[in-house]
């Protein structure tokens, strides 16, 4: 019955984080699209739409039928890939490009997995959806979070983080791109040893 109402509580969480900004600005894109198809031309003679305008028009508006339907995403349809950047960490990109700007993902992290000391350049705002997620702030206590739980990890914040033994799935979005920044980075030296 909890796994039901947590999964309830991310179903909402995700609607409402990915409506809010895609939904926008398909609206907005539609709307100007609208706008300069139905704007009267400054001159009486009738001229040809250029392929390109009617390409733009045609997108917009598809843009805003899909946002208009909602989105359906079945989790047997999500597509599972290598984090970049972190072995062993999976993710399922539910909208955006988090190597390039704002982004909403499912993250799965594997059992007993360790994150040293580290940041990320962009606040990150997560739930836990399964498992335990470890996390510490430089110089704080330890909180392990379980399923249901909120954290917002703001940018450049050194802390570290991890799972316990069942592992952990996130539900994670950024204002801008991903990126996970180690503290102490190894040294050449270090890494031929």
């Amino acid at each position: 019955m909890r796994r039901v109402a947590i999964t309830g509580i991310l179903v909402l969480l995700v609607a409402s984080f990915a409506a809010i900004s895609p939904a926008k600005e398909a609206r907005t894109k539609s709307q100007e699209a609208h706008q300069a198809a139905t704007k009267p031309a400054a001159h009486t003679k009738s001229q040809p739409t250029h392929p390109a305008s009617q390409a733009a028009r045609t997108k917009s508006e598809e843009a805003h039928h899909a946002v208009a339907k909602g989105t359906v995403w079945p989790s047997g349809d999500l597509k599972w890939e290598p984090m970049r950047g972190v072995e062993g960490v999976k993710v399922a990109k539910l909208w955006g490009d988090m190597e390039k700007g704002p982004y909403g993902a499912l993250v799965k992290l594997p059992a007993n997995s360790k994150h040293p000391l580290h940041t990320h350049s962009n606040a990150i705002k997560a739930v836990v959806v399964f498992g335990e997620f470890v996390y510490r702030p430089e110089g704080g206590t330890e909180t392990i979070l379980g399923p249901g739980s909120y954290l917002v990890v703001p940018g450049g914040l050194r802390h570290t983080s991890g799972t316990r033994s069942a592992g952990c799935e996130l539900f994670q979005e950024q204002a801008g791109k991903w990126d996970m920044v180690p503290v102490n980075p190894p040294t050449l030296a270090a890494v031929r040893k």
